[in-house]
């Protein structure tokens, strides 16, 4: 959806002015307008202004949680690899060139 955007601020969503141009075109819109809609409905703009910042709270949230996972998940994949390690050097006659590939990728 295409739109023009008066006033844009990203700290109080309450002073734009959105003109929303009704063509379908391919892509995405980069932000959304959902509070510019609550307040065309009317709805009291101190609760649009609470729920902008929890909304801006909870994406703060999200974006830390998944910074988190992918830490986490790296960690898991070198424990797992360090197990293959432990693995191969118990074997009765451990393939050395294997050996040193797996210390490498630890690395």
């Amino acid at each position: 959806m295409k739109f023009y955007v008066e006033n844009e601020d990203e700290e109080d969503p309450t002073n734009e002015d959105v003109t929303y141009l009704y063509k379908l075109v391919d892509g995405i819109c980069t932000k959304s307008y959902g509070f510019y809609a609550a307040k065309l409905a009317g709805m009291p703009l101190d609760l649009i202004r609470e729920a902008h910042a929890s909304h801006n709270l909870l994406e703060q949230q999200q974006t830390r949680y998944r910074e988190s996972m992918k830490k986490r998940l790296a960690v898991q994949r070198k424990v797992h690899k360090l197990q293959e390690l432990r693995q191969l050097c118990n074997a009765t006659n451990p393939d050395v060139q294997n050996l040193a590939h797996m210390i490498t990728m630890l690395l």
